[in-house]
């Protein structure tokens, strides 16, 4: 059972904020995916091991970030990030 007193993400009550966490998480399991598939290449690629790990960072930062932001910004980032899963899936 959550603790109401606990910041956490299953607390957040607007739909704006569900949305943007949901966006980020897809982003971070598609760099969790394609980390796991790159450490497990015969050959890993040093610089795109490193570059997936950045990338993971930073949208486990926005993330965090969701606990303060307001609707809008929520709003914003949702969309962000779903550009930046067109874009990663695209690549």
């Amino acid at each position: 059972m959550n603790d109401p007193q606990v910041p956490g993400f299953s607390g957040i009550a607007s739909g704006a904020e569900k949305a943007a966490e949901d966006a980020v998480q897809k982003v971070v399991d598609w760099y969790d995916v394609e980390l796991r598939a790159e450490r497990g290449a015969p050959t890993p690629d040093p610089a795109r091991v490193a570059a997936l790990k950045d990338g993971r960072r930073a949208a486990l930062a926005d993330r965090a970030q969701l606990l303060t932001a307001d609707p809008r910004e929520a709003a914003e980032l949702t969309v962000a990030y779903a550009d930046r899963l067109r874009s990663l899936a695209g690549s």
